[in-house]
């Protein structure tokens, strides 16, 4: 896991987008997509993904794509409620938003995922679909792959220090 974090880099000709899952823990009240969610996973997340990332983003199951400065409202909504047609829905509406945001003028874009695999099997399902439609999609990197909560909280503590030290 801690191999990925190379290819999670930044390069010249690729930018590199971090997506990170939401969490259940929210804030009750408005406020920035980066304040809203108020688990430690996801807190170390976002701050391993400004290490690595070109632009960081949150991907909700109500919300889609979402910056993170952006305000937002609570929501109980999870992507595990949604039936396979509405996941593959979704992952194609947060590919075509990130493509709107990300690519830009850079040659490719490299997504690297931050969640647990119910978010990310959709999203990586529809990359693999984009990248045989197009060149401009690096191979994504799915750093916490099949890691549970505690481990993918383990997993940061250790990745944080190893990411700052390299740049």
């Amino acid at each position: 896991m801690l191999e990925d974090l190379g290819r999670a880099t930044r390069s010249d000709r690729t930018r590199v987008a971090v997506l990170v899952g939401c969490g259940k823990a929210k804030s009750d009240e408005a406020a920035p997509a980066r304040d809203l969610y108020t688990s430690p996973l996801f807190r170390k997340s976002v701050e391993l993904g400004e290490l690595l990332g070109d632009a960081v983003f949150v991907v909700s199951a109500a919300k889609g794509l979402v910056e993170l400065d952006t305000p937002i409202t609570p929501y109980e909504v999870n992507l595990r409620a949604f039936d396979r047609e509405m996941r593959e829905e979704w992952a194609v509406y947060v590919l075509k938003d990130l493509s709107l945001h990300a690519i830009g003028s850079s040659p490719s874009l490299r997504v690297v995922l931050l969640m647990g695999a119910t978010y990310a099997d959709p999203l990586l399902a529809e990359i693999a679909k984009a990248s045989k439609r197009s060149t401009a999609w690096a191979p994504p990197v799915d750093i916490m792959r099949g890691l549970q909560i505690g481990d993918r909280l383990a997993f940061l503590n250790r990745a944080i220090p190893l990411a700052r030290g390299a740049r």
